[in-house]
């Protein structure tokens, strides 16, 4: 009877332990005498429905476990997450170079007109004559025997239109009308003028622009015609503007085609005539070991 409830209990879940104390409970109940057969196996059952209905409550409950439903034919795929755009690149536009063409009629379209004294609205201005006319000026090209390239660009310097300071017109030919050129303007700088000691050049052999500058040694009569032109130990780019400033201890009493002075650069501009057609300021300890001389272009 003993191993019969035991395999019952195995079938029904119970471990292998309480069918032992259940076993050991029927067989030796306390009290010295043996019940009936019949009270052993009403006792017997009583207290195997007890011990699985406190076995049933002591068990945590198992995990309900839940069903995933599987996606069907006809079911939509689950979405795809966008990529993230890429933000775009800006790439700056640079001026068309300058054109040998001859002009359509009418003129090509240019800005809006400038405003006088507000020297950045000339930026984009088209015209046939000087930028300011009336007004006393100098005027150069930059391709003198085409060097360093500047074909088709042109420079105007005007002196007297801003208080102490000289204003730089670039210029870009657009195009030819008959015998004329027309011309538009790429870039505004205006530069202080140069005090006692002081010089502003252009190089190589452009421009240059100076009052007091030799003070007090005077000038040779050797030198009509020369440009004063700037050499540095690194060689300036061509069309850079500089700003240079003499010692006047270091001078001599009379200056020819043979002296050479040390300076300092105080500013410079590099006129970038391949890319933007504009002047960008430039550090000055990019210049070292710098002297000027009187040259010829």
């Amino acid at each position: 009877m003993f191993f019969l409830f035991t395999n019952h209990l195995r079938r029904a879940g119970v471990g292998v332990g309480l069918a032992l104390l259940f076993g050991a409970c029927f067989l030796f109940s306390p009290g010295g005498t043996q019940p009936a057969a019949t009270e052993r196996e009403d006792l017997l059952a009583t207290r195997v429905a007890l011990a699985l209905t406190q076995t049933a409550v002591a068990a945590p409950p198992s995990p309900t476990a839940t069903s995933v439903p599987l996606p069907t034919s006809t079911s939509p795929p689950p979405p795809t997450p966008s990529p993230v755009p890429l933000s775009p690149t800006s790439v700056p536009t640079f001026p068309p170079p300058p054109s040998d063409a001859p002009c359509g009629s009418p003129l090509p379209p240019g800005s809006a007109a400038p405003t006088w004294g507000d020297w950045a609205s000339y930026r984009g201005y088209r015209t046939l004559d000087r930028v300011l006319s009336d007004t006393a000026y100098e005027g150069f090209l930059l391709d003198y025997e085409n060097l360093w390239g500047g074909r088709g660009f042109a420079v105007e310097v005007y002196r007297e239109v801003e208080p102490g300071h000289l204003v730089f017109f670039v210029l870009r030919r657009v195009c030819r009308a008959g015998d004329q050129t027309y011309w538009e303007v790429t870039d505004v700088l205006v530069v202080p003028k140069p005090g006692r000691n002081q010089a502003v050049l252009l190089t190589p052999f452009r421009y240059h622009f100076y009052t007091r500058f030799f003070e007090p040694a005077r000038e040779s009569m050797g030198l009509m015609g020369a440009f004063l032109g700037i050499e540095c130990a690194t060689p300036p780019a061509p069309f850079t503007l500089v700003m240079v400033q003499v010692d006047p201890a270091t001078l001599p009493p009379v200056i020819d085609v043979d002296t050479r002075l040390p300076v300092q650069v105080r500013q410079a501009w590099r006129l970038d005539l391949e890319r933007t057609q504009r002047f960008h300021a430039l550090p000055s300890y990019l210049f070292e070991a710098c002297e000027v001389r009187f040259g010829w272009r």
